[in-house]
């Protein structure tokens, strides 16, 4: 399970693929092309899907965009099979191709082989997301390299949110990891959450710990 920025050029012509990849688990943040780099930029995807017009040049226009800005592997999908585009693609930076025309259990394959090899190699006690690192073994965060101050309460909300990542952590599963038995009130995750956030965007890192109205 991954986080993903979908940018369509045409909702209509891909509108089961956002629909697919979160039935899969995925975090699917699908945009607009104008808005393809601000998300990338906002989300920190594990990778990035562009999703053209029949008429394919603009995508690869973006794909050199989110390139230049990103290491972030790009799947095009393509609506036709033309070996000219796909040669494009690939030139534009493009790190896998597929015609939509394909399966949409292909495609589901596809950015799971794609998320499973940019993994990076799990290294003890060291979690990062785009610029910000946490090292929970010498409680220290950074974001671009230069240290940010948590408090303590700050900095045990990161680490478990990052620590699940994929998936909503209820806020009763934080309270009892950070406060222990609480019988004040459990909004006091949200006090410290927007404290923290605010602290990592202020920095330049991405931002973090979105809420699930009713849930975490």
């Amino acid at each position: 399970m991954g986080t993903v920025v979908l940018v369509q050029f045409d909702e209509d012509a891909y509108a089961e693929v956002p629909t697919a990849l979160r039935a899969d688990g995925h975090c699917v943040h699908a945009v607009d092309r104008s808005r393809a780099a601000e998300s990338i930029r906002a989300h920190s995807p594990d990778l990035v899907i562009l999703a053209p017009t029949r008429s394919g040049a603009d995508s690869f226009e973006v794909c050199r965009v989110v390139r230049s800005i990103s290491q972030t592997p790009i799947l095009v999908l393509a609506a036709g099979d033309d070996e000219v585009d796909e040669l494009m693609a690939f030139a534009s930076g493009a790190d896998d191709y597929l015609p939509v025309s394909k399966s949409i259990r292909l495609l589901r394959a596809r950015v799971g082989a794609l998320l499973r090899r940019s993994e990076p190699p799990e290294v003890s006690g060291l979690h990062a997301v785009g610029d910000l690192v946490v090292d929970t073994e010498m409680r220290r965060v950074t974001v671009g390299g230069a240290h940010l101050h948590l408090t303590r309460i700050e900095f045990e909300l990161l680490v478990a949110l990052l620590e699940n990542r994929h998936r909503v952590v209820p806020r009763s599963e934080l309270i009892a990891r950070i406060w222990g038995p609480w019988p004040g009130d459990d909004h006091v995750v949200e006090v410290h959450l927007s404290r923290m956030r605010n602290k990592i965007l202020a920095a330049g890192g991405p931002r973090l710990g979105e809420p699930s109205p009713g849930f975490g």
